[in-house]
């Protein structure tokens, strides 16, 4: 992935946020994305800032900011960029295929406990396929913090128009063995043993008659970041924070990790199904393997009806 500086051009600003619909959120205060300028061709240069008292993203405990704050607002920045730069229509509905994070300076994620997280990142379009009612994107993406490289962005996202999304997921529907009751969700995991103080941010439970490594998604619809607006399925972001849950869990059960208190190291999961509420969801780690510069690589994935809706794998740094 290319990390050259971006093309130069008018300096972004930090003082508001852009328009919520663009970012593909509700709540203003969800909002990450603060400006965006074209950089040539199918590529942009988009602004973000990370709020030190975030009720998801500032509950951790004390240390490095939180990897996936920064994958969140590299989220929005993608939608940003389509809308804004790319010509994609507010509105349309969106699926994410594949989407990975590395963080390359782990002192850029440094805390100072004064000031905001802030950064940039440089979007480009690396591969699409369109038609008139339906196509897909890759972009790839340098996020910098303070000038620097500080972490790799890359998704990959499909999206249609509202009727052939409508029937796309009537057929997957029709296919599942729904619930017509709501499932019964498990209790939580103390916030202690996946990295959080808080037990509202805690979305696994333990998966009753099932081995280590195996745990069962705790859905919580009033949740303000995960739901911050009704979806027709179980959304991306709650899923994958799951997985990280997962990861950690499985490093310290395994002795991998000798404490949940770990950074995340790289991120990469592709999505090949929508997750739905009327089933339980279930996350699957394998056993770590130690990775070449010290982290700690976990095979993952996401199962619903006997089908495995995303898998990947997770690297932590201990």
């Amino acid at each position: 992935m290319n990390t050259a500086p971006a093309p130069a051009g008018r300096a972004l600003s930090h003082s508001r946020t852009v328009p919520r619909e663009i970012a593909h959120r509700r709540a203003v205060s969800e909002v990450f994305v603060t400006d965006s300028v074209a950089c040539g061709t199918d590529a942009a240069l988009l602004g973000f800032q990370i709020p030190r008292a975030h009720s998801l993203w500032a509950d951790r405990p004390a240390g490095p900011h939180d990897a996936f704050a920064v994958g969140e607002a590299a989220r929005q920045a993608a939608f940003v960029f389509f809308h804004e730069h790319l010509g994609l229509a507010v509105g349309l509905p969106f699926s994410m295929q594949r989407w990975e994070l590395a963080v390359l300076e782990p002192e850029s994620l440094r805390d100072d406990e004064r000031a905001p997280l802030e950064g940039e990142i440089h979007y480009r379009v690396t591969g699409r396929q369109v038609s008139a009612v339906r196509g897909s994107m890759t972009i790839e993406g340098t996020v910098r913090i303070d000038g620097r490289p500080s972490l790799r962005v890359a998704s990959e996202v499909a999206w249609a128009s509202r009727r052939d999304y409508q029937a796309l997921r009537d057929y997957q529907r029709g296919r599942k063995s729904l619930q017509t009751a709501p499932y019964e969700a498990p209790d939580r995991y103390a916030p202690d043993l996946v990295g959080r103080r808080d037990p509202r941010n805690v979305v696994i439970g333990p998966l009753e008659g099932a081995g280590p490594g195996h745990h069962r998604l705790v859905v919580d619809l009033s949740h303000p970041a995960f739901f911050d607006h009704s979806y027709d399925h179980v959304p991306g972001p709650l899923m994958l924070e799951g997985l990280r849950q997962t990861a950690l869990l499985t490093a310290c059960h395994s002795g991998a990790l000798t404490t949940p208190r770990a950074q995340l190291q790289a991120v990469a999961v592709g999505f090949a199904d929508f997750a739905e509420f009327e089933g339980p969801v279930d996350f699957r780690a394998e056993a770590p393997v130690p990775a070449p510069d010290g982290g700690v690589a976990v095979t993952v994935a996401v199962l619903q009806f006997d089908a495995v809706v995303a898998q990947g794998e997770i690297t932590l740094r201990p």
